[in-house]
């Protein structure tokens, strides 16, 4: 039977079908799990860092930020895996050592920094289950959304890698004006690749980018 011969309702009902099948066969291979996209236990990896400004404030800023395992803690009954992170050539006013504290769970990643003693403030990096174009927001509420825009390819310095979650942040703020946009690409056993920061108000605008360049996983 030719296609045209077809009667009109049953042809849009068929088409429906081999749509829902194409739609299922593509969420199906796009199942994700999180937990491949936590940061390598042992990865060893070279950030490279930009900022620049304009309008009432102006500054441009080009310097790397190293990264590197340390010992895991228990902070509040939870355990953490850290890394320690070391900035290199930039202002005086960036800690020259910083560290940075891991969940992994089941329902997300999350991330963790410590301030002091009364402030170490965790947040949701990746929740799980996930899908493209879920919008959350994570139990800080910092953010007003934060969306999974796409899984694909990434490719920076430190090489190509497949399967990236590319993940849009926003924020509006009334009083002053202004609003930020963040955008930060995951990729399995890898981790972090990318995040860029942009943030804008009257009479000034920042951009800022942490950009992989070195890993090396092998130790």
């Amino acid at each position: 039977m030719r296609i045209k011969e077809l009667n009109p309702h049953y042809a849009r009902y068929m088409l429906g079908i081999l749509t829902y099948g194409l739609v299922m066969h593509y969420a199906a291979a796009e199942t994700l799990d999180v937990l491949e996209y936590a940061e390598p236990q042992n990865a060893y990896k070279v950030y490279q860092y930009t900022s620049t400004a304009s309008g009432v404030q102006t500054w441009k800023l080009d310097g790397r930020l190293l990264e590197s395992p340390s010992e895991p803690e228990t902070i509040n009954n939870k355990d953490y895996r850290t890394r320690i992170q070391k900035s290199e050539n930039l202002p005086e006013y960036f800690p020259k050592e910083s560290k940075v504290y891991y969940r992994e769970q089941n329902d997300g990643l999350f991330t963790a920094f410590y301030e002091d003693a009364e402030r170490f403030s965790e947040y949701l990096q990746i929740p799980s289950p996930l899908s493209v174009g879920m919008t959350w927001q994570g139990p800080s509420g910092y953010w007003d959304s934060e969306t999974l825009e796409s899984i694909g390819a990434f490719e920076s310095p430190a090489g190509r890698f497949k399967r990236c979650l590319t993940i849009r942040r926003n924020k509006t703020i009334e009083d002053p004006p202004q609003k930020l946009m963040s955008i930060s690409v995951h990729c399995p056993r890898v981790g972090g690749v990318r995040s860029l920061t942009e943030h804008q108000m009257d009479g000034f605008q920042s951009s800022t980018e942490t950009l992989l360049v070195e890993i090396d996983s092998s130790s």
